[in-house]
């Protein structure tokens, strides 16, 4: 199975800022592009955010097997916040590590 590009969107958002500080729009979009199409055992995903309060995006790279029953994932990611240029959360990189078991 090679698997396929998949591509997401929310075009017209909406979250709330802070408890009772009203609602604001986004736009988020994903790409994502499974490794066996290019032989690789890796997956590689672009976001974007948008819209009235945030502005970037993420470059992903995941990775998910089942060992022994035993559903086993990682993904390592850069955030590029360029709307909060001052912000901790501008230009990180993270790492989440998962492991899921079906009954």
């Amino acid at each position: 199975d090679l698997g396929f590009m998949s591509i997401d969107a929310a075009i017209d958002g909406e979250y709330d800022q802070l408890a009772n500080a009203g609602k604001l729009g986004y736009q988020h979009y994903t790409v994502t592009v499974p490794g066996m199409m290019m032989g690789l055992p890796l997956d590689y995903s672009y976001q974007t955010f948008t819209g009235d309060n945030i502005l970037g995006h993420t470059h992903e790279l995941s990775y998910s097997a089942t060992v022994s029953g035993v559903d086993v994932g990682l993904t390592l990611g850069r955030n590029v916040d360029t709307a909060h240029a001052t912000a901790n959360h501008n230009n990180t990189t993270y790492a989440n590590f998962t492991l899921g078991y079906s009954f």
